[in-house]
C-alpha cells in the first residue's frame, strides 16, 4: 500500500495517532503528514544536489511544509515563540534579507526587512543553506558561530532554526527516500500510533493548560502568588512521615544513580582535577569528597561543589520531568548532611522535596534555550535542600532563597565542551550550601525573590505568566499519592550519554548482543531519531562526526574534550557497535583512539522521524549483507525496564549501575574496580535501609 493511503485509509486513527507525538515535532506530524495535504505540500521525493542548493529554495519549501503545520504548531509548548510571528531571515555579510511570516494556518516569505519583525535570525549563508536542507540543526550554527540573535529573540530564532532543520527531513530524509518513507508509514501502522510513554512531557502543552485553567486566556494575571514564601514553609513544615513510599523508594534510587556516576566521573580527568584543586584550599574539614582510592574531607560547600562535578561530567546524571536533578541534590544532601550528623529520613525527606519542586519548577520554566541540562534553575531547590538539612526555619529559608537567587546562574551551552562544565551543578551546589550558611548566619534576602516580574524565574526562563506560579499551590503534605510527582516523573539513565539519545543506544546495544554482527562487516547504520534529539545530535558537529573525534583527540584545542561526544549523536552509536556497550569506559583515550570505532562514524545516518513520539528510536544496521532493526519507545519501560509502578522488573537495576560505576563489570583492558564487591553491597544495604540509618554511616561506607 502506498505509505500516503496508510493515513488516509484511516488505518491509523488520528486520535492514535496523536498520542505520545512529542513537543513541536510529534504535534507537528500529526497534521503535516496527515490526509491529502501530505500530496498537495510534498508531492513526490526531490533529491536537491548539494551545488544546486540554495536559501531561497529552502525557505520556500519550509514555507511550504508549514502549510499543515501551523495550525498544531501553536498548541505546542513551544508554539508561541512562533506563531503568528514574522520573522527577518539575514544572510551574514551579506545584502539579502528575506521577512518571513509563520501564521497559524499558513505561512509566507519575501525579499527585504521588515521593521515590524518579531525577531531577526543572522546567519552565515553556508551554514543557513545547510540547515535548511537538513545537514546539521540550526542551534549548531549557533555554537559554530556562524548565527545570532538578540537575546530578546534568541528563544524564537533559535527555535526557527532547529525547525528549519527538522522540516527538511520531513517525510524521509534530507534526501527524500521512498522506501524510508514506506518503512516510516508501516512501522507507526504496525505500532498503532506514536508511543505513549510514562512521565514524559505533554505533547500539546498549551491545550492542556488551556483544559486546567479556561479562564487564563481572558484574565490574565499581574500579581504572582507569594512562591518564595509558600516553598519555604512547604520544605520548612514537610517531615519523613508526610512522603509517600513510592517517592522513598525513588530517593534511593536516585542515591544509588548518583553515586554510580560519581565513583565513575570521578575517575575523569574533569573531576580529578578539581579535586586536586579543592584539596589544596585546606578548608576546614566538614564532609567527605569522594575519590577512586580514598576520598578527603573539606568544607561542606567545596565537598558539595566537587562531587557535583564528578556527578555532572559524565552526562550519566538522572533527572525529573525536564529538569536534571540528582547531581546537584545528592552532593548537597550529603555534604550537609554529613556535618550535621543527620538522619537517613532527614536526608531522604530533603531529596523528595527538592525533586517535587524541580518537577514543578522544569514544567513552566523549560523554554527553546532552557530545557533538559541547559534548565539549569538550581538555585531554587539547592539552598532549601541545604537550609533545611541545617535546621532553617521558614523565614530563614526565604532568606537562603533571596541569597542565593540574588545572581541568577544560566549555562553557556558552548561551554559543554570543556572540563567547565561539570560547573553546570558544581556551581549552583556550591552557592546554595553558602546561601544557607549565611542565611543561619542572620543576613537577609529578598523574601519574594522566586515570583517577583525582575526577580529569579523572570531573570532565568522565558515563560508565558504569572499564573503559571500557580503550580505551587498543590505542594503535597501527606503520603497519599495524590499530588506527588516526584516518583512518576523521575528518568534514571542507564547509560552515559545525552538523556534524548537512551533509546538510540539502547536500540544499539539490543542488536548487537543479541545478534552476530562483526562490526567491520557493517556498511550502514541507520538511526531513525526523535525530535528531542534531532535538536542536540548535531549541535557540536558543524563538521562531519569524524573531524569532531579528530579534533578531540588531537589534543590541540584542550577546550573541545570528550564531554562533547556525550551529546554526540554519532559517536555513542559507534561506540556501542565496536565496544557492545556504551559505558564511562567508552569516553577514556582508550576508546577515542579505537580505529574501529572511528571507521564507523562515517557508516551511521541519522535521520529525524516525526514518528518516534517524544523519545522512541529505530536502529537499522545492515552487516554482511544482512539487516537487524530494533525499534525502542521509551525510556522508563523500554530502556529502564520499568514497570508502572516504577519498580525495575527487568535486567538491569540502580545496582547494576552501582556496579559500573565502581568498575565491577569491567573487562580485559578496562580500569581496574575502585571498590570491593562486598563494598558495594554493603553501601547498598545501607541505603536500601537508609530510613534506619545515618547520613555518618552511609558517606563511611562511600
Amino acid at each position: 500500500m502506498d505509505p500516503l493511503d496508510i493515513l488516509e485509509s484511516g488505518m491509523v486513527g488520528r486520535r492514535a495517532f496523536l498520542k505520545g507525538s512529542g513537543l513541536v515535532g510529534g504535534a507537528l506530524l500529526s497534521t503535516s503528514l496527515f490526509g491529502k495535504a501530505v500530496k498537495q505540500v510534498y508531492g513526490e521525493p526531490i533529491v536537491i544536489p548539494k551545488q544546486a542548493r540554495t536559501v531561497e529554495a529552502g525557505l520556500a519549501a519550509f514555507t511550504a511544509k508549514w502549510l499543515a503545520a501551523g495550525p498544531v504548531i501553536v498548541l505546542t509548548r513551544f508554539g508561541r515563540f512562533l506563531s503568528n510571528k514574522v520573522f527577518n531571515v539575514r544572510i551574514a555579510d551579506d545584502l539579502r534579507t528575506y521577512n518571513l511570516t509563520l501564521g497559524a494556518a499558513g505561512a509566507a516569505v519575501a525579499p527585504g526587512l521588515n521593521p515590524f519583525a518579531n525577531a531577526t535570525l543572522v546567519m552565515t549563508e553556508d551554514a543557513l543553506t545547510d540547515v535548511l536542507f537538513g545537514d546539521f540543526v540550526g542551534l549548531g550554527a549557533f555554537l559554530a558561530a556562524e548565527a545570532y540573535a538578540s537575546r530578546d529573540d534568541m528563544n524564537k530564532a533559535v527555535l526557527l532554526a532547529i525547525l528549519f532543520y527538522v522540516f527538511a527531513h520531513v517525510p524521509a530524509g534530507a534526501n527524500p527516500d521512498p522506501q524510508l518513507f514506506l518503512d516510516i508509514m508501516q512501522g507507526l501502522l504496525k505500532r498503532g500510533g506514536l508511543p505513549s510513554c510514562a512521565g514524559e512531557p505533554a505533547e500539546l502543552q498549551a491545550l492542556d493548560d488551556l483544559q486546567k485553567n479556561p479562564t487564563a486566556l481572558l484574565l490574565p494575571k499581574a500579581t504572582p502568588p507569594p512562591v518564595t514564601r509558600n516553598v519555604a514553609q512547604w520544605v520548612a513544615g514537610l517531615d519523613f512521615s508526610s512522603l509517600p513510599s513510592d517517592a522513598v523508594a525513588t530517593a534511593k534510587v536516585q542515591l544509588k544513580s548518583i553515586l554510580a556516576a560519581i565513583y565513575a566521573g570521578s575517575q575523569m580527568p574533569p573531576a580529578a582535577k578539581t579535586a586536586a584543586a579543592i584539596d589544596a584550599f585546606h578548608d576546614r574539614a566538614e564532609a567527605t569528597v569522594v575519590r577512586p582510592h580514598g576520598g578527603f574531607k573539606t568544607s561542606m560547600r567545596s565537598a558539595a561543589l566537587a562531587n557535583s562535578v564528578a556527578a555532572q561530567v559524565l552526562e550519566w546524571e538522572d533527572w525529573t520531568f525536564l529538569a536534571h536533578s540528582g547531581a546537584s541534590i545528592v552532593p548537597v544532601a550529603l555534604a550537609v548532611g554529613q556535618r550535621e550528623r543527620r538522619s537517613g529520613k532527614e536526608l531522604l525527606t530533603a531529596i523528595v522535596a527538592a525533586n517535587e519542586l524541580l518537577a514543578r519548577a522544569g514544567e513552566f520554566l523549560t523554554d527553546v534555550v532552557h530545557t533538559g541540562n541547559a534548565l539549569t534553575i538550581h538555585q531554587l531547590e539547592l539552598p532549601l535542600v541545604a537550609g533545611k538539612l541545617l535546621g532553617l526555619g521558614m523565614a530563614e529559608l526565604q532568606d537562603a532563597l533571596g541569597i542565593a537567587c540574588t545572581q541568577p546562574q544560566v549555562t553557556s551551552i558552548v561551554s559543554w565542551t570543556a572540563d567547565a562544565k561539570g560547573m553546570l551543578t558544581g556551581w549552583p551546589a556550591l552557592v546554595g550550601v553558602t546561601a544557607a550558611q549565611l542565611a543561619a548566619a542572620g543576613v537577609s534576602g529578598r523574601r519574594d525573590i522566586l515570583e517577583s516580574p525582575l526577580g529569579y524565574f523572570a531573570s532565568v526562563s522565558d515563560f508565558a505568566g504569572p499564573e503559571q506560579l500557580s503550580i505551587f499551590d498543590d505542594l503535597p503534605t501527606s503520603p497519599a499519592p495524590s499530588g506527588w510527582r516526584f516518583a512518576a516523573q523521575h528518568f534514571n539513565k542507564r547509560y552515559p550519554t545525552d538523556g534524548f539519545q537512551l533509546t538510540t543506544v539502547h536500540a544499539v546495544v539490543e542488536l548487537v548482543t543479541e545478534n552476530t554482527i562483526d562490526p567491520a562487516a557493517v556498511s550502514e547504520i541507520l538511526v531513525r531519531i526523535p525530535l528531542v534529539m534531532a535538536g542536540s545530535a548535531t549541535m557540536f558537529s558543524r563538521e562531519s562526526p569524524a573531524a569532531l573525534l579528530d579534533k578531540i583527540r588531537s589534543g590541540a584545542a584542550p577546550d573541545w574534550t570528550y564531554i562533547t561526544l556525550l551529546f554526540d549523536g554519532y559517536y555513542p552509536v559507534a561506540a556501542a557497535v565496536a565496544r557492545k556497550r556504551l559505558s564511562w569506559r567508552e569516553y577514556l583515550p582508550s576508546a577515542l583512539n579505537d580505529p574501529l570505532i572511528a571507521s564507523l562514524l562515517p557508516k551511521i545516518r541519522l535521520v529525524p522521524d516525526l514518528t518516534m513520539g517524544v523519545f522512541g528510536a529505530d536502529v537499522k544496521i545492515t552487516a554482511g549483507g544482512r539487516t537487524y532493526e530494533s525499534f525502542v519507545g521509551c525510556i522508563r519501560e523500554d530502556v529502564n525496564g520499568q514497570n508502572s509502578s516504577g519498580s525495575y522488573v527487568g535486567d538491569w537495576t540502580p545496582d547494576d549501575k552501582l556496579a559500573t560505576g565502581v568498575g565491577l563489570d569491567a573487562l580485559p583492558g578496562d580500569p581496574a574496580p575502585i571498590r570491593s564487591a562486598a563494598q558495594l553491597q554493603t553501601l547498598i544495604q545501607i541505603i536500601d535501609d537508609l530510613e534506619n540509618r545515618s547520613v555518618v554511616e552511609l558517606v563511611e561506607a562511600l
